[in-house]
């Protein structure tokens, strides 16, 4: 059955490829490629979206240390988690999968709660927005189909120059 499908496609794929012009066949081709380039880039933007997550800590009056020095003590250990200081409360962002950001930014809670001797007046809940990434990832797809097909159907010139 798949034999029968592939030749009937294969014949008709000929047929109309033999009845338009060359330049026609080269523009179409190049269409085809970037619109299918277009087409990936949005169902990667819309299927594997990222979001940004956040949350805060509120340090209690008499903290045994400032937010500031926190900060700088847990600023490395966390890759990929944004901590800020603010007088008295600590943020944390982070960017991703929705559950690898929260894990992030929950571990960089907790190791800044444990580096505080446990001391934490409030933490306050996070907040996930999903990027709407749509437009620039069909731009890089777009693109990356546009190259694609100018380089299957316009190969680089021979560089041998002719010696007399």
């Amino acid at each position: 059955m798949d034999d029968v499908i592939r030749a009937y496609l294969g014949g008709m794929l000929k047929t109309v490829l033999t009845r338009m012009s060359p330049v026609r066949n080269v523009t179409s081709c190049i269409a085809l490629f970037a619109f299918l380039g277009l087409t990936a880039g949005v169902a990667v933007a819309v299927f594997l979206p990222r979001y940004d997550v956040g949350a805060g800590l509120m340090l209690p009056a008499h903290s045994p240390y400032s937010a500031a020095y926190l900060v700088r003590l847990t600023r490395g250990d966390n890759p990929g988690v944004r901590i800020d200081a603010y007088r008295r409360s600590i943020g944390f962002s982070a960017t991703g999968t929705l559950s690898g950001a929260d894990r992030a930014v929950g571990a960089a809670i907790r190791q800044v709660i444990a580096l505080n001797d446990g001391k934490y007046k409030r933490t306050e809940p996070g907040l996930a927005m999903r990027q709407q990434n749509e437009g620039v990832y069909g731009l890089f797809g777009f693109l990356a189909g546009f190259g694609t097909a100018l380089g299957f159907l316009m190969p680089p010139r021979s560089r041998v120059t002719a010696t007399a």
